[in-house]
C-alpha cells in the first residue's frame, strides 16, 4: 500500500510539473508572437517642412530610426524638428506610432557695413530676411548728405523685406557753400573779399582805409552779443 500511495504521488508531481512547463512554453509563445506582430507592425510619419520644398511621408517599422529629409530655405537655417514642443533626434529616437514632424528655422543675420566717410548716422550693423529697415541719413559738419551706395553705386534708401547677404555701404556728400558779407561803411576806406566760398576753405579779406579811420579788429555780426 505504501509503495502505491508514493507512485501516485509521483504521478502527480510529474503531471503538475509538465502542466507548468506547458504553461511556460504557452506563454514564451505568447511573447514571442506579440513581440513579433509589434515589431512588424508599421507607422506613418509625415513632414511640415514650413519651406519650398514638400517633404514625403515615411513608413517605417515600430522601434525604426527615421531618415532626415534634406531641406533648405533661403535665409533661415534649420533648427531642427519637433514632435509637439520635443526635438527629434534622427540618430537615437525611435519611431512608436504615426506622427507629424514640423521644421522649425531661425532667420540669419546678415551684415550691414556702412562707411560714413567722417560723417555719423545711427542704424543697424546687422539685419535679417523678414526686417525692413529705413535706413536714417548722416550728418557731416560742412557737408549736405547725399545718399547711401552700394559697391555698384547704386543708390540705397531702405533694406526691403526679403532681402538677403552683407551688405556694404558708403555714404556720400556734397561740399556746402557760405556766403560771406561785409558790413561796413564807404567812409571808413575799402573792403575786399565778400563772395561764396566752399566749407573750410581759406578766405583773404583785405582792407584800404581812409586816413582818418584805424582798423581794431574784424565781428562775426552773427555771433556777436
Amino acid at each position: 500500500m505504501e509503495e502505491e500511495k508514493k507512485e501516485k504521488q509521483h504521478k502527480r508531481k510529474i503531471i503538475w510539473v509538465s502542466l507548468l512547463l506547458l504553461l511556460l512554453v504557452t506563454g514564451l509563445i505568447v511573447v514571442f508572437i506579440l513581440f513579433f506582430i509589434s515589431n512588424s507592425k508599421t507607422y506613418k510619419v509625415d513632414f511640415v517642412s514650413n519651406c519650398d520644398t514638400e517633404v514625403p511621408s515615411q513608413e517605417v517599422k515600430n522601434g525604426s530610426l527615421l531618415e532626415e529629409p534634406d531641406v533648405s530655405k533661403l535665409g533661415y537655417t534649420l533648427h531642427g524638428w519637433y514632435k509637439d514642443s520635443k526635438e527629434w533626434n534622427f540618430e537615437s529616437d525611435k519611431v512608436k506610432s504615426d506622427m507629424t514632424l514640423t521644421a522649425k528655422w531661425d532667420a540669419i543675420y546678415y551684415k550691414l557695413t556702412i562707411d560714413y566717410d567722417g560723417g555719423a548716422a545711427t542704424n543697424p550693423t546687422k539685419y535679417t530676411i523678414e526686417n525692413e529697415v529705413d535706413l536714417t541719413p548722416a550728418t557731416k559738419a560742412g557737408y549736405t548728405f547725399v545718399g547711401y551706395f552700394d559697391n555698384d553705386g547704386n543708390e540705397v534708401e531702405s533694406i526691403e523685406k526679403g532681402t538677403t547677404g552683407d551688405i556694404n555701404l558708403k555714404a556720400q556728400y556734397s561740399i556746402n557753400t557760405y556766403k560771406l558779407k561785409i558790413t561796413y561803411q564807404e567812409k571808413w576806406g575799402t573792403f575786399t573779399g565778400a563772395g561764396d566760398y566752399v566749407y573750410n576753405s581759406d578766405v583773404t579779406l583785405s582792407v584800404t582805409l581812409n586816413p582818418t579811420y584805424e582798423m581794431i579788429y574784424w565781428i562775426d555780426r552773427e555771433n556777436y552779443n
